[in-house]
C-alpha cells in the first residue's frame, strides 16, 4: 500500500514552491495554475464558472457545484485554512476516470470481513475462522480482489464461514488524491486572494 498520507505537514511539503500564475480572472470567471517552476510534479489549475469549480492536475480531475461562486464555498473567509472534504465530496459533479473520489479501503475490509463472518459461539472455532481470514484476506489491496475471496470463500463454505450479505462496497475511504486535491484548492484560493491583495496595494500607490 502506497503510504504517502495527504496530511497539512506533507501538502505544504508538496507546494513548498508552488508559484501562482492568473490566466482570466473576470468576476466568478477565473483560471489560475499553481506549479513549481522547475518542476511539473504535482501541478494543478482551478478553474471557476457560475455556480462550479474545476480542478485538474497530477492528483486527478474533479468538478464541484454549489454556489455561484465557488471560491466562497471553499472558503467562507479568509482566514480558513481548514478542509471538509466529507462534505465537499457530496458536492462533486464529476470525477477523474483514475483518480477517483473514494478508494478501496484494504485495512476496513480485513477488519469488517472478520467482525461479519468469524461469528462462531465455539471459542476454539472463531479462533480457526480469524485466523483462516487473516491469511486469505489480510494481501487483498483492490475491490476486484475483495470480491474473488468473498466469492471463493462462500464456495468453500470453509469453517462455517457465511459472507451472503456482506458488502464491499462498504469498506471505502475518501481517496488520497481527491484529499489531496481539497488541500490544493483551499491553498489555490489562498494564493489567489494573497496576490490579487498585493496588486490591489500596488494600484494604490
Amino acid at each position: 500500500m502506497d503510504s504517502y498520507q495527504p496530511t497539512a505537514e506533507s501538502f505544504a511539503e508538496n507546494v513548498d514552491k508552488h508559484e501562482i500564475q492568473i490566466l482570466k480572472d473576470d468576476g466568478v470567471y477565473r483560471h489560475i495554475k499553481l506549479r513549481d517552476p522547475e518542476s511539473s510534479n504535482r501541478w494543478f489549475e482551478i478553474v471557476t464558472w457560475p455556480n462550479h469549480l474545476a480542478y485538474t492536475g497530477d492528483m486527478g480531475t474533479y468538478t464541484f457545484s454549489r454556489l455561484k461562486d465557488m471560491f466562497d464555498f471553499f472558503m467562507p473567509n479568509s482566514t480558513s485554512k481548514s478542509i471538509n472534504p466529507e462534505y465537499w465530496s457530496e458536492k462533486v459533479t464529476s470525477e477523474d476516470m483514475y483518480s477517483k473520489v473514494t478508494e478501496f479501503d484494504e485495512e476496513d475490509f480485513l477488519k469488517s470481513a472478520i467482525e461479519y463472518a468469524a461469528v462462531s459461539d465455539d471459542p476454539e472455532e472463531k479462533a480457526e475462522q480469524i485466523e483462516f481470514l487473516n491469511d486469505r484476506l489480510s494481501h487483498v489491496r483492490h475491490e476486484n480482489e475483495a470480491w474473488h475471496e468473498i466469492s471463493e470463500i462462500n464456495e468453500d463454505n470453509a469453517y462455517n464461514i457465511c459472507f451472503m450479505d456482506f458488502e464491499v462496497y462498504n469498506c471505502f475511504r475518501l481517496s488520497r488524491r481527491f484529499i489531496w486535491a481539497c488541500r490544493a484548492i483551499t491553498f489555490g484560493i489562498q494564493k489567489y486572494q494573497a496576490t490579487k491583495e498585493v496588486t490591489q496595494g500596488e494600484s494604490h500607490v
